[in-house]
């Protein structure tokens, strides 16, 4: 692991240089796999396979979660932050606000290598510090102290440190969470610890000190315009594009649609079509449709889900594992083993206002491999929430289009890139041309940022908004 990040930090350091001198940091990212698919039966027909996928609860650090079991791999998108003279591997999420890593005192926080170390230059907070409003931990501990509980029993806890911290090039001075105790493994032993680009708001932030985003604080110390972008690709790999957009990751128009609450980022859903048909219809069908990196697949309203499954059931039946007694649906634990199969199924189209994202089968069905480190398998990476509230575009929606959160604005910007099978039409009043073939780059004013979009070979038992 330390290897690991060696030549990651290697990598990391090449990039700022880089950002020195051009503008824009492209760093060659890494996909880490671990497996953690049994198969538990043989392979049918040379077809598809069962697999025994373990539960595990990954920490998605929000304050009011659902608990959902789903199929299939995890998708976990990570880049490098420094943190004080340390460098960290975090988990971007945009459902949440604060940037959080193991403290060196956590004998809970599972196998971390390299965690955080306070140094002579850090600042832990006081209870008689003014940014300080954790009554509750003040009464049993001196430092400044954020909790945070999971519906499944799960909380983290530690004490707020004020530190120096660097992303993309970019330095501010910002409050991070230590953790000291955890019921969970936190984020190791995949990523280090998390980092929020929620909006800065009072139910995501304060926990129950308001931490300021890391995000929102280098907009402010670096005057960068309020907006990131999120680029994955199809190889375990991407780029987060800090303080604006960078027009070398994308083709054509940007189109965009408005963000209607800003709690999360939340947009308006207005239908679901499956091979150019319509579904489900109508934006209350839908409940809350959120964008989150921190989410890794694509999870609809119970209803919404249950019209899919039937839609395709009596269209799409002679598909393999859509009928019968062994099928895709419903945490049935049934993976291809054969990507060519998954190719036979439609697009499934999305239409926002003033947006339409065509999902092909390479998205919405996810890659993995089993615990021989040999067969790979293709699992479903769509699945059902516990009710009918909200619909969570996570990784495997969001792979192959360049994301814009436009925070300025307030809206969602999504663009074709240069290797993407996914599809993006929208109303041209609503858009914004791109760059040609023919154009500069980037934005010198844009850092661009990669992540470390982390193939996570293993069955969860995910947290959500």
């Amino acid at each position: 692991m330390k290897h690991n990040k060696l030549i990651l930090a290697t990598l990391f350091f090449l990039g700022i240089i880089d950002v020195l001198f051009a503008g824009v940091a492209s760093i060659p990212l890494t996909v880490r796999h671990n497996p953690q698919y049994s198969i538990v039966s043989e392979t049918k027909g040379d077809l598809y396979t069962k697999v025994e996928i373990p539960k595990r609860s990954t920490r998605s650090y929000k304050a009011s979660v659902d608990d959902v079991s789903l199929n299939g791999n995890l998708l976990q998108v990570e880049c490098l932050v420094t943190i004080g003279n340390q460098q960290f591997s975090v988990q971007v999420d945009t459902g949440s606000t604060l940037l959080a890593v193991p403290d060196s005192s956590c004998t809970t926080c599972g196998n971390t290598p390299d965690p955080y170390l306070t140094s002579p230059q850090s600042d832990v907070l006081t209870c008689s510090d003014s940014r300080c409003s954790s009554l509750q931990q003040c009464q049993n501990f001196d430092s400044c102290g954020f909790k945070v509980s999971y519906i499944d029993g799960s909380s983290i806890q530690g004490n707020l440190v004020s530190e120096t911290v660097s992303l993309g090039g970019f330095t501010t001075t910002a409050l991070v969470g230590a953790v000291t105790q955890s019921t969970s493994k936190f984020e190791a032993p995949v990523a280090d610890g998390i980092i929020g680009f929620a909006y800065n708001n009072q139910d995501l932030t304060c926990a129950p000190t308001c931490v300021p985003p890391l995000f929102d604080s280098l907009v402010q110390t670096n005057n960068l315009d309020d907006i990131f972008a999120i680029y994955l690709d199809y190889s375990g790999g991407g780029s987060l594009t800090l303080g604006g957009i960078d027009s070398s990751l994308f083709r054509g128009n940007i189109f965009y649609t408005n963000v209607i609450n800003r709690s999360y980022y939340i947009v308006n859903l207005n239908s679901l079509l499956v091979g150019g048909t319509s579904v489900v219809s109508g934006s209350s069908s839908f409940g809350a449709a959120i964008i989150d990196s921190g989410t890794s697949l694509t999870i609809l309203p119970v209803s919404v889900y249950n019209s899919f499954k039937e839609y395709f059931q009596r269209h799409y039946s002679s598909l393999p594992l859509v009928t019968g007694q062994d099928t895709i649906w419903d945490g049935s634990n049934n993976c291809f083993v054969d990507q060519s199969i998954t190719l036979q199924y439609p697009n499934i189209e999305f239409v926002f206002d003033g947006v339409t994202v065509s999902m092909p089968p390479q998205n919405y069905f996810v890659q993995t491999i089993a615990t021989d480190n040999v067969t790979p398998i293709w699992c479903l990476g769509l699945a059902p929430g516990t009710d009918n509230s909200q619909t969570i575009f996570g990784d495997t929606f969001m792979r192959g289009l360049y994301i814009i959160f436009d925070r300025e604005q307030n809206r969602i910007g999504f663009a074709n890139t240069q290797v993407t099978v996914v599809d993006v039409t929208g109303d041209s009043s609503n858009a914004t041309p791109g760059r040609d073939d023919n154009s500069s780059s980037s934005d010198s004013s844009v850092v661009q940022l990669p992540l470390l979009a982390l193939l996570i070979l293993l069955g969860i038992q995910a947290l959500f908004i």
